[in-house]
């Protein structure tokens, strides 16, 4: 299911839940008149020495990696976890399979990078996570929720 489907579904499935709870929809309306954007500012190039450095930037395959030493082939699978997802791809996983595609076809000369498929694991929520979870729910929220207070 494609994200664009995810979020008609969620909004169809809304609306039913409002109508079946006798709650209104919000009103949105148009505005009269349309104020035209300002004009976009000029992009200025990157030098060309930038663009260079960036090109030379030589990275380590996993498989040659002292990680990959580390852990072996096997993904590491925490006890807490409570699935596993093989099917899911994210935005963010098809952007880093975007820029992957546009190294390979912008420098076919070079060695490719090795693609390693691994899984979102859903996991229960442990203390390690909690600094992240606080640190979303501020820029989420406000300064200072904590989520601990609930």
């Amino acid at each position: 299911m494609s994200v664009t489907q995810a979020i008609a579904e969620r909004k169809l499935k809304l609306d039913r839940e409002r109508r079946r709870a006798g709650v209104t929809s919000p009103e949105v309306r148009a505005a009269d008149s349309v104020t035209p954007l300002p004009t976009p500012r000029r992009l200025i190039p990157p030098h060309p020495q930038v663009i260079e450095a960036l090109d030379s930037i030589q990275t380590t395959p996993f498989a040659l990696s002292f990680l990959s030493r580390l852990q072996g082939t096997r993904a590491l699978i925490p006890s807490s976890a409570i699935a596993i997802d093989w099917d899911t791809i994210t935005p963010w996983m098809s952007l880093m399979a975007d820029i992957r595609e546009h190294y390979v076809l912008s420098h076919p000369e070079r060695e490719q990078p090795v693609e390693t498929l691994a899984p979102i694991i859903y996991t229960s929520l442990e203390e390690s996570h909690l600094r992240d979870v606080h640190e979303m729910l501020e820029r989420v929220f406000w300064n200072g929720i904590n989520g601990m207070s609930f």
